[in-house]
């Protein structure tokens, strides 16, 4: 048991706290944060990704079998000079185009809330540096959707989401860890590179032949 006044939210083996809320929380949840928004099974695909923010590319052909060739390359050179000015932290670094659809076979229709999850693949690391497991970052509302009928959403990722906030309370970007967005069941991939110079030319080159 943790006792009450133990107001940390970061999971600390030593003291076998297992943390607090969705983000730290490394014990198995009955209920997971954002389950039982809707009685309908909805199905989500990916539309497309718009990369409109400084130093960020999407590719649908990229090598990566977790999020079936679809990944968003941020340029960390280029990003961590935007997320320094806390004015441009509200700006879009890439939105996120999700079509949902009530199966036709559904009895009821219903409005259904789409929410983005970010996440480390290595969560046991990141655990151990204090970073949060699981960061909602964006949401939507569809109106409402009879049976056979879809509706496509957009979700905006804010350049705010691509910082965390270290053991030691500093602001950084979630760098060097490989990140996934989880929307439902459609994942996208987040690397970050280094340097835009070479890594855009060749992911512009690869754009055009696709």
């Amino acid at each position: 048991q943790v006792s009450m006044l133990d107001m940390r939210f970061r999971p600390d083996p030593d003291l076998l706290t297992p943390g607090r809320g969705y983000r730290f929380y490394n014990g198995d949840a009955v209920y997971k944060f954002g389950d039982g928004l809707s009685y309908n099974s909805f199905v989500h695909e990916l539309e497309g990704v718009e990369s409109v923010g400084v130093g960020v590319m999407y590719v649908d052909n990229a090598v990566d079998d977790i999020s079936k060739n679809k990944a968003v390359i941020i340029c960390a050179d280029q990003a961590v000079k935007f997320t320094a000015d806390d004015r441009l932290l509200e700006s879009t670094a890439f939105s996120v185009m999700l079509r949902v659809s009530n199966p036709s076979d559904q009895m009821y229709g219903g409005e259904r809330v789409v929410l983005a999850f970010l996440e480390p693949l290595d969560q046991d690391s990141c655990t151990q540096e204090g970073l949060p497991k699981s960061k909602l970052v964006s949401y939507a509302r569809t109106e409402r959707l009879l049976p056979g009928q879809d509706a496509i959403v957009k979700l905006d990722v804010r350049y705010r989401h691509l910082l965390h906030v270290n053991a030691e309370g500093n602001r950084e970007l979630i760098v060097p860890h490989r990140h996934i967005l989880k929307i439902e069941d459609v994942h996208v991939a987040i690397n970050f590179v280094s340097e835009c110079s070479d890594h855009t030319t060749s992911l512009r080159s690869k754009l055009r032949k696709s």
